[in-house]
């Protein structure tokens, strides 16, 4: 599929609840959002023409993911991963850069490093102060295959929402 509009995604991720999340990677931007009372809240407004531009959308809850990113021809590929009890899986938190939030709007906050990197999160994702010693992380599942020798190797990721840690 070359292009992709967001009635496309919204079939395929409409089964998501409340609370779900959304990663959306544009050229000039990287947009978060969540569900809430049935309608996706996004940090950024997305206009019809933006999806055209689109590099990757990532829809995700605790147990789902279900994303578009192109390939080598610049099609458009969906996938969805789901938790898969027969396969091994190793949970891992991505450090999302910002020592501190600034609220931007009723839902969503920036978080800000020193050295100027800044990442729009959900508000309710921050649940306490952020400092050098609190951080908040991506909480990313990988999940493991393994070879005929038995050499494990990662087969693929999905995201699955966050996590504030303590250093």
């Amino acid at each position: 599929m070359k292009n992709l509009e967001w009635e496309d995604i919204q079939e395929s991720i409409n089964s998501f609840k409340e609370g779900a999340f959304a990663w959306i990677d544009f050229p000039w931007a990287q947009i978060c959002g969540f569900k809430r009372n049935g309608d996706w809240l996004f940090s950024h407004p997305i206009k019809p023409m933006d999806w055209e531009l689109l590099e990757c959308a990532r829809f995700f809850n605790e147990s789902k993911e279900v994303a578009w990113t192109r390939d080598s021809q610049n099609d458009f590929q969906s996938r969805e991963l789901n938790n898969d009890q027969t396969q091994d899986v190793i949970e891992y938190h991505q450090l999302i850069l910002g020592t501190r939030e600034k609220r931007i709007s009723e839902h969503f906050v920036e978080l800000v490093e020193d050295r100027g990197t800044r990442v729009v999160v959900p508000a309710h994702v921050v649940q306490t102060p952020l400092s050098i010693k609190n951080r908040l992380a991506m909480r990313i599942i990988y999940q493991v295959e393994y070879a005929p020798l038995g050499v494990a190797h990662f087969a693929d990721c999905r995201f699955a929402g966050f996590v504030e840690v303590q250093k």
